[in-house]
């Protein structure tokens, strides 16, 4: 095991936003028992502060990238960090066929800029492991999910001393082949993953054969999970699922607790496996108390923005630790990591990368709304004003967001796609009834041209937008207008 500190990125979706989007059953508990398993004497009791758990409604995209970036930050050489995911993978459509990971609120298409790419993800690892020295397991309990070894591995384009780091220091489990689906079902565990209830298992103990010397090796973790993957997804479900394991480094995955080991084998025997299920061992850190009461706040509708944005991120991260003193529970008050805001310049900058996600959450259903390509009707002026209300509120909230991340961190090129796009819808519909609507119409396109430098690949942004008025006299002299966008290209596929 590691000598360092030990980090962990862990995200579990079964429900997802879009009613588009097959919900699944099991994901969230897969995470749950992984976390679990971390904060247990066999995954080394790692503390709550250096977990980022993120289940359910809670994994947006922005937060899955905030998380990695928080992580990415802290890693140094000898540590250990884990990235989990269980949920949706998928594969656009198109030429490059690139795999997704979808968030809680990745729209049903137009994934780019709107979920986990997995070559983001890939080169967020090799980034940790290759300069930072950090040891890494990547573990991706999803459909598509071998694509973390295959055609998305940034890996395949390192040489030298870098690939030979690389190897060194990663670790990447998959649970189905490129081209398979991964399986769950209360065949498992009473409702779980069939990889993450087997992986799990074989971490606490299971795994540990032959000499059963105490130690899970990452050879033992790679036979546990072939001989009995396969096996049981054939009789359970008769299709094929078959893990994908890789890495030469880390060949101790684990320590074997004893007494945990024999818990798990009666109930294994039982048809059980309740024992991490039954009493949840991970707590949540302070920070995601506080981060977790403050997206209850409802910035969109309750805050001004308009000041905020010509500030400088030092000040906009002072006012908001000020104006949002409410979100402190008793325990956060008390926490480490309250105290570290007055002085700690790393603590301020991952308040802020939080601050961020949470304004860009507060921001993505309105940007869902006209990903799913249905028009947009205003049959009044009252109604009309009150969606270009909305849309200027959009665009400061990601204002304030944008100067918060640093211009190397991915979740900034995403934040500057929607501030921009969003920003040219809302041109185009305030000059759609002006005096001068081609003035409108050049202003909108200059925003479009600069979502496009951010993303050039994400053909949403390049939609043609087309506004129609239509007047009807009434009873009575009264005039009503009604004002509606069209976008060409419904649900905006990706090139």
């Amino acid at each position: 095991m590691s000598k360092g500190n030990t980090y962990a990125v862990i995200i579990g979706i079964s429900d997802y936003q879009n009613e588009n989007i097959r919900d699944l059953k099991y994901a969230h508990n897969d995470a749950h028992a992984f976390a679990d398993y971390l904060s247990s004497a066999a995954g080394g009791n790692v503390v709550s502060d250096n977990i980022s758990f993120m289940v359910n409604e809670n994994a947006t995209i922005s937060n899955i990238y905030t998380a990695i970036a928080n992580v990415k930050d802290k890693a140094n050489e000898n540590d250990l960090i884990y990235f989990y995911f269980s949920g949706h993978g998928v594969i656009e459509e198109g030429l490059y066929k690139k795999g997704f990971f979808l968030g809680y609120d990745s729209p049903f298409k137009n994934y780019l800029t709107n979920s986990l790419r997995i070559e983001d993800l890939n080169q967020h690892v090799n980034e940790i492991s290759i300069l930072k020295g950090a040891k890494v397991v990547l573990v991706t309990d999803a459909c598509h999910s071998g694509r973390i070894s295959g055609q998305d591995l940034i890996g395949n384009r390192l040489i030298g001393e870098q690939l030979s780091k690389a190897e060194k220091n990663e670790v990447r489990l998959a649970s189905c082949e490129s081209d398979q689906k991964s399986q769950e079902g209360e065949a498992w565990g009473n409702g779980r993953g069939v990889f993450s209830y087997y992986l799990v298992n074989g971490l606490m103990g299971l795994a540990d054969m032959g000499e059963q010397d105490g130690v899970v090796s990452l050879n033992e973790i790679r036979m546990y999970l072939e001989n009995n993957i396969p096996r049981d997804v054939q009789k359970v479900k008769q299709v094929d699922q078959v893990p994908v394991i890789n890495g030469k480094g880390l060949s101790t995955m684990a320590i074997v607790d004893v007494e945990i080991k024999k818990k798990i084998i009666e109930e294994v025997d039982l048809g059980k496996n309740e024992f991490l299920a039954s009493k949840s061992i991970y707590e949540p850190s302070a920070a995601d108390i506080y981060f977790d009461n403050l997206t209850k706040f409802d910035l969109y509708n309750n805050y001004d923005f308009t000041e905020w944005q010509g500030w400088k991120a030092k000040k906009v991260i002072k006012k908001a630790i000020k104006e949002f003193k409410s979100c402190e529970t008793k325990e956060v008050k008390k926490s480490k990591w309250r105290k570290s805001l007055k002085k700690d310049k790393k603590a301020k900058k991952e308040y802020g990368l939080r601050l961020a996600s949470i304004l860009h959450n507060n921001v993505q259903p309105t940007v869902n709304s006209y990903l799913d390509g249905t028009p947009q009707s205003f049959n009044s002026q009252s109604e009309l004003d009150a969606l270009l209300s909305q849309l200027d509120r959009c665009v400061k909230m990601l204002n304030v967001a944008h100067k918060l991340i640093d211009k190397d961190d991915y979740l900034y090129k995403i934040i500057g796609v929607k501030k921009h796009w969003i920003n040219a819808i809302y041109l185009r519909l305030k000059g759609a009834q002006s005096k001068d609507p081609e003035k409108a119409i050049k202003e909108s396109k200059k925003e479009l041209a600069k979502a496009l430098e951010y993303e050039e690949k994400a053909k949403y942004i390049n939609v043609k937008m087309e506004y129609e008025t239509t007047t009807t006299r009434t009873t009575g002299a009264k005039t009503r207008t009604r004002t509606y966008i069209r976008r060409d290209g419904k649900g905006g596929k990706q090139k």
